[in-house]
């Protein structure tokens, strides 16, 4: 595909490793497979830590093909796929699976996305163990 991944910041969290093992690969597998052959893809990864909320924000931007407004509300549905024919790949488990994982781990998750341009994956997680902030309080 040449694709170039890059990575920025990312700081711990709590959550289960194989989890996010899984999360980042299907981030990252979706672009690969959306990708838009006309320009080249370029995959993001980052984070940021919010102090106030006591939880760690991640982001997975692509330049892939981006998703439409209207199905956005959607994407993180078992066996929704929002691509066009002419993809074979895929059985539209791999966003429902990484929002699963996400929730497992106590975060929630989200998306921006501009059809014809990218988008953006979000996730949030504990900064520590859920039973740490609650003894906190």
């Amino acid at each position: 595909a040449q694709a170039r991944i890059e990575h920025h910041h990312l700081p711990s969290c709590w959550a289960d490793e194989n989890d996010m093992e899984q999360v980042f690969g299907n981030l990252i597998e979706n672009a690969l497979k959306y990708r838009d052959h006309s320009r080249p893809l370029v995959i993001t990864i980052e984070g940021t830590e919010a102090e106030e909320e006591e939880e760690v924000v991640f982001c997975v931007t692509d330049t892939a093909r981006g998703i439409a407004s209207r199905d956005l509300p959607h994407i993180w549905k078992s066996f929704l796929r929002v691509a066009t024919e002419d993809d074979s790949r895929g059985d539209g488990l791999g966003l429902a699976i990484v929002k699963r994982l996400v929730e497992r781990n106590h975060g929630r998750v989200w998306a921006e996305s501009v059809e014809g341009q990218g988008s953006r994956f979000f996730f949030a997680l504990p900064a520590t163990p859920p039973e740490r902030r609650h003894n906190d309080e």
